[in-house]
């Protein structure tokens, strides 16, 4: 390799890599708006802030920037968490919880932020745990949930051609009973022949 060649190439990988690690670091913080209705409200227009979280996509921390646990207001006890997908504020998506994960001081609500592979929150669920806090302390723990890639088949090997465009012929593995067939009738010969008279 030349010179030229040698400088050109290394200054190339060294741009690339730093490309990359700018780009794996410059994400910033987003934020995401949860909201809640009840199950018998009609349309999301009547949904209510719940929460506003702020999440690094790369390093998967996150924090509450406002909560405010929902209040029941009838003796339903269904409602819906959820997020518009649209800036119009049109496309809900969300799951169905009960109130009860929200006003009981022995369960800590846990939120989970489903992350599409653009880092963009598509989806969120509530559980439910058990309370660390004190009596009075309402708190919200926030669980990021990336994409687990898909399973993959396991594909056969690929099929071996001669030269000639023919398959190769595959060899079989023969067992031990097809490998050493002649070995039987010597033994079964000495052990009945080979006896001899006992005085």
């Amino acid at each position: 390799m030349h010179w030229p060649e040698a400088l050109s190439f290394l200054l190339i990988s060294l741009l690339s890599f730093v490309s990359s690690v700018a780009a794996s670091t410059s994400t910033s913080p987003q934020n995401t708006d949860i909201f809640y209705w009840p199950l018998s409200a009609s349309s999301p227009s009547q949904a209510s802030r719940l929460a506003e979280v702020s999440y690094d996509p790369v390093t998967l921390q996150t924090s509450v920037r406002s909560y405010t646990p929902p209040q029941k207001q009838s003796n339903e006890d269904l409602l819906r968490i959820g997020l518009f997908t649209d800036a119009s504020q049109k496309h809900w998506v969300g799951s169905l919880t009960s109130f009860s994960a929200f006003n009981n001081s022995a369960i800590t609500p846990n939120l989970s932020l489903y992350l599409s592979l653009d880092n963009e929150v598509y989806s969120v669920a509530v559980s439910a745990s058990a309370s660390t806090a004190s009596e009075g302390n309402q708190n919200l723990n926030v669980e990021i949930v990336r994409p687990t890639p898909a399973p993959t088949p396991h594909l056969n090997r690929p099929i071996v051609l001669k030269e000639d465009g023919k398959e190769t012929e595959e060899i079989i593995e023969k067992s031990f009973i097809q490998k050493y067939w002649w070995a039987i009738p010597i033994v079964l010969f000495l052990v009945i022949g080979g006896g001899g008279e006992a005085k």
